[in-house]
């Protein structure tokens, strides 16, 4: 794993493009890919955002009773719901709107969550107190995505379990995907996108970072993601050929051969 300033050169070197179209599977990997990414960033945004205006405005949260949040995609936008057990209920307390890369209101509320968002929290409590297969971070982020349908397995929300960005470094390994049936209370599957912890140094000054994608053969949601959060172009090695992430956009640069006596991660 280099910086994409100083390996740049030498990955030319070691692998040559080769003009190849890319099959319909493959464009609707990349659609999934830049659609889901973007939202996980969203939702990732509007938690961070919201709760530091939920801080100003409630100097003690847990003296109030503050217990947990949800992120929720409306037609104004995301909002985040800061939420307050209540016996066997649950209401949401504080409520701030993110979008277009601000919260456009917040304050207090009083309301009883939706069937809806009670599915969201019901799924997020799931996952966050699921063994992680592998902990590459002392600090998690969640995001929280309800599925349009339920799948023919039960599954209406992806929780996702992703490892804090620091101002040092950007992981890019041991992220989580859980699939959670919140009717029968179960996750009914873990997806993860590499197989060790990855923690590239977070150098602001860099074009870009070059990774492998060795579980799968496309880029995902995750470099997605990460190209977003840290602003930066993510240089994606896969078994289906060389990709370059920048924000949303996923293009395909072209296959990878390796050149001879050359060694691939």
């Amino acid at each position: 794993m280099l910086r994409l300033q100083a390996a740049v050169a030498a990955f030319a070197l070691l692998f040559a493009p080769l003009a190849v179209a890319q099959t319909p599977e493959q464009l609707a990997a990349v659609a999934r890919a830049s659609e889901i990414g973007a939202e996980l960033y969203a939702h990732d945004q509007a938690a961070w955002h919201g709760t530091d205006a939920m801080l100003e405005d409630i100097r003690d949260p847990r003296g109030e009773g503050l217990s947990g949040w949800i992120t929720d995609r409306t037609p104004d936008g995301v909002q985040v719901l800061f939420l307050k057990p209540e016996g066997e209920s649950v209401s949401a307390v504080y409520r701030a709107l993110y979008r277009d890369g601000a919260i456009v209101e917040r304050g207090r509320v009083s309301q009883p969550l939706t069937d809806t968002q009670a599915r969201i929290n019901r799924a997020r409590l799931i996952a966050v107190n699921a063994t992680l297969p592998q902990q590459c971070a002392q600090r998690y982020n969640s995001v929280t995505l309800l599925r349009p349908e339920p799948s023919a397995d039960g599954v209406d929300v992806d929780v996702y379990l992703m490892p804090a960005m620091t101002d040092t470094e950007i992981p890019f390994g041991g992220h989580f995907r859980y699939a959670v049936d919140t009717s029968a209370g179960v996750v009914r599957e873990t997806q993860r996108f590499t197989n060790a912890c990855i923690n590239l140094p977070y150098d602001r000054t860099a074009v870009g970072i070059m990774v492998s994608q060795v579980i799968g053969d496309m880029p995902t949601e995750i470099h997605v993601f990460e190209s977003l959060t840290a602003r930066l172009r993510v240089d994606v090695a896969a078994r289906s050929g060389h990709w370059t992430v920048e924000g949303r956009s996923v293009r395909y640069v072209g296959q990878l051969e390796s050149a001879s006596g050359a060694s691939r991660n």
